[in-house]
């Protein structure tokens, strides 16, 4: 991933690392809930719950 070069001058790399971060750490939470409600709907389909 590459980040564009037009970056402010007042954004700092701990700054950018920190939106990096939050942006994963979403992502995760998003693929983790996603994954667990795909996993509940196969487990109704199953009978299994």
């Amino acid at each position: 991933m590459t980040l564009p070069v037009a970056l402010p001058a007042t954004i700092t790399r701990r700054e950018i690392r920190g939106l990096l971060r939050e942006e994963l750490r979403g992502f995760a939470l998003a693929n983790i809930q996603r994954n667990r409600s795909i996993f509940h709907s196969a487990e109704q389909l199953a009978g299994t719950s």
